[in-house]
């Protein structure tokens, strides 16, 4: 049921941005996943990397600068980080490029609205 709010990706509906969420596997190769998007990419990456960063205590969602990479203020590892996420409406927001997070189930939970 969670999963209903995922997005079909074989829709051919451009009418808005989809943001992908990488299940972010402990030790499986993630790091230089993130590293990849935000060092070649410049991707604003949602993960547990800028919930640490100046700001990250904030009552707003915001991008923050970790080591020359940009992340959301937000922790997606946790679910207390998760539910903060999701009460500051990052679901809406059309800044992040891309969420990683190793609890998959949790974080399609912020895409029901």
């Amino acid at each position: 049921v969670v999963l209903n709010h995922l997005s079909d990706i074989f829709s051919s509906d451009l009418s808005h941005k989809d943001v992908p969420i990488f299940w972010h596997i402990p030790r499986s190769g993630g790091g230089i996943v993130r590293d990849i998007l935000t060092s070649c990419k410049n991707a604003v990456v949602a993960s547990e990397a800028g919930a640490s960063a100046k700001g990250a205590n904030t009552n707003a969602l915001q991008v923050v600068n970790v080591g020359g990479h940009r992340f959301a203020n937000v922790n997606m590892a946790s679910l207390e980080g998760i539910k903060r996420a999701h009460s500051l409406g990052i679901a809406a927001w059309n800044t992040v490029d891309i969420v990683m997070t190793p609890r998959l189930l949790d974080v399609a939970t912020i895409y029901n609205t």
